[in-house]
């Protein structure tokens, strides 16, 4: 493949974002959906939990599996993430130490992730939730001021997770962008 419509969410995003910037002639059009790299205006609810020494998206024990999906995902898709954290409490929390290095590791790459965005030329689609705790929905607006060719769509009642609670939705948007976007 020459070059793809490449999506990315949350760290994945960040991915995104510098293969973009780094290998423009791969990247054909960019999707971040909720994606790390660009500060925010407000402070969200997991920034504020790692400022206290906390990462609330490594669980340490199973039962602590909840508190992740009740961050990640808006209040109405609490049934999903209670499922979400049964199926996946003793996984999450026996990989703690590799999660802790990889957000780790993530938190770091974030500057060079930040520095890149205006070196991004494909045309670029910032899909975020309004309700989103992992990383504040004022990201979008700074991904927006960095990349000239952005554009923005918040959707409304989504947390950190659209491809999970607006699965369809999330499909067509993106379907729709890369249609209109296609060379």
């Amino acid at each position: 493949v020459d070059s793809a419509f490449v999506v990315g969410s949350s760290m994945g995003g960040a991915i995104a974002a510098q293969l973009a910037a780094r290998h423009p002639e791969r990247v054909a059009a960019l999707g971040l959906m909720n994606a790390a790299g660009a500060p925010g205006k407000h402070m969200s609810l997991l920034e504020s939990g790692l400022a206290a020494g906390v990462n609330y998206l490594a669980p340490a024990i199973p039962r602590d599996t909840g508190r992740v999906f009740s961050i990640a995902l808006h209040r109405r898709h609490r049934l999903m993430g209670m499922a979400l954290a049964f199926v996946m409490a003793r996984e999450m929390s026996h990989r703690k130490p590799v999660n802790d290095f990889l957000f780790t590791q993530m938190v770091t790459s974030l500057l060079p992730t930040w520095q890149g965005l205006g070196n991004i030329k494909a045309p670029t689609l910032v899909l975020w939730g309004d309700s989103d705790q992992v990383l504040d929905a004022s990201c979008a607006d700074s991904f927006r001021e960095q990349i000239e060719h952005a554009h923005v769509m918040v959707m409304p009642g989504v947390g950190h997770l659209p491809m999970l609670e607006e699965p369809a939705l999330t499909a067509q948007v993106l379907h729709d962008f890369w249609y209109a976007n296609r060379t």
